[in-house]
This record gives structure tokens, sequence and C-alpha cells, in this order.
């Protein structure tokens, strides 16, 4: 996943940092709950921007986040 992700260019930093308000991102939103409800099992999300200031609202989501480690 990066920030900036298909053709209409969504942004999924601007989702993440404005979670649980009147103003979150529709089509994020609606794009993201697609991907996580089509996984069968073990659900894996590779973020690869920084995600320090999006960190909070990613965990409340998802629950813990693991750093990438090669």
């Amino acid at each position: 996943m990066k920030e900036k992700n298909g053709k209409g260019k969504i942004n999924f930093k601007d989702y993440f940092k404005s979670y649980g308000s009147s103003e979150e991102p529709i089509v994020a939103r609606n794009l993201l709950y697609v991907v996580v409800t089509r996984a069968i099992s073990n659900l894996r999300i590779l973020y690869i921007d920084d995600i320090d200031d999006i960190r909070t609202s990613i965990e409340k989501i998802f629950g813990n986040v693991l750093e990438y480690q090669e």
C-alpha cells in the first residue's frame, strides 16, 4: 500500500489522518473495506510510506503494527 494509489490517486494517508471523523475520504474507505474483507486468512498489509503521523489510526483499525525487516 502506498500513500497514493490507483488512477484517481486515492490518498490513504489522508484517510488514516481523518479516521473516525465525518471528513473520511469515502473512496479510500470503500477501497480499504473491499481489500480487507476479501482476505480469507492471514491478511498482511505492507505500507511502504512513513507512518509515524498515522500510526495511531492504523493501530485502531488493524491492531499491532509490525515493522518491516529484511
